[in-house]
């Protein structure tokens, strides 16, 4: 059957609304009068101007509304809706729930003997650990109060403790158990009373573990094995008069024993 002059009007008007709707056409560049506010449905118009070869593109695959519009692809402003949706389920980060926390102070205080049992500490190491335990604060704080009351927490003799041991398994300097001691949470006082009392020198760790370094550079030169003693007691922290003395005291027992290669 002939198509009339009325239905190819009405058929090139709909594929420009369609174009317009999906594409961003603008209507009016091609002589078509826009679209009004509130359109006549397109599945109706369609359907009274016959088969229409048109390819709706877009998430809805080409299906109709309920008013006779194409459904389109979800918009920019859906799509944040939804991103904004998820997110407000995520859980902030750090945020610990209540019921995490630990108020009870019996519980607390089994935590802080294995604690104890198992290394001995500090009262401010012992009260971070509880923190970190999710203790209370005000129950952390009462666990180390009666343990630093009852002998159990001792800064005092931590500190002094510390000293000893490590001049003599890590020949540490005075500055660098000063350090250990600070980051420990030992009070300033405490740190010097106890590096006063130090059964070792500062000048005789320092000997002590230059010479302990000098038994693997036998055949070095002497510029080169000053180098690295040097190096090696500057990076423990000694001062550098302590240095200084050590470095020409170990070295010069070294070329006594044969131990320095000739100078070229």
């Amino acid at each position: 059957m002939a198509v009339t002059d009325d239905q190819k009007a009405d058929r090139l008007a709909t594929i420009a609304r369609l174009r317009e709707m999906i594409g961003g056409i603008d209507a009016s560049a091609g002589g078509i009068d826009p679209l009004p506010e509130e359109p006549e449905p397109v599945g109706a118009v369609v359907a009274a101007a016959g088969p229409v070869d048109v390819q709706v593109s877009g998430a809805g695959g080409g299906q109709l509304d309920s008013r006779g519009w194409p459904v389109a692809a979800e918009s920019f402003q859906d799509v944040a809706d939804d991103s904004d949706e998820l997110g407000s389920d995520k859980p902030e980060l750090g945020d610990d729930s209540v019921s995490s926390q630990i108020t009870d102070p019996e519980k607390a205080r089994q935590i802080a003997l294995r604690c104890l049992n198992a290394q001995e500490r500090t009262a401010y190491e012992l009260k971070q650990i509880l923190r970190r335990k999710h203790v209370v604060e005000p129950v952390a704080q009462t666990i180390v109060d009666r343990f630093v009351e009852v002998g159990l927490l001792n800064d005092r003799d931590f500190a002094r403790q510390w000293v000893a041991t490590r001049q003599v398994s890590k020949s540490a300097s005075r500055s660098r158990l000063r350090r250990e001691l600070a980051v420990r949470g030992i009070a300033p006082a405490l740190i010097t009373e106890a590096l006063n009392q130090a059964s070792l020198p500062e000048a005789e760790v320092a000997l002590a573990l230059a010479r302990k370094r000098a038994v693997g550079m036998s055949g070095l030169s002497r510029e080169k094995a000053m180098r690295r003693l040097i190096s090696q007691l500057e990076r423990r922290g000694f001062t550098p008069a302590v240095v200084r003395s050590t470095v020409v005291q170990v070295v010069d027992e070294m070329r006594s024993n044969g131990n320095i290669a000739a100078d070229e």
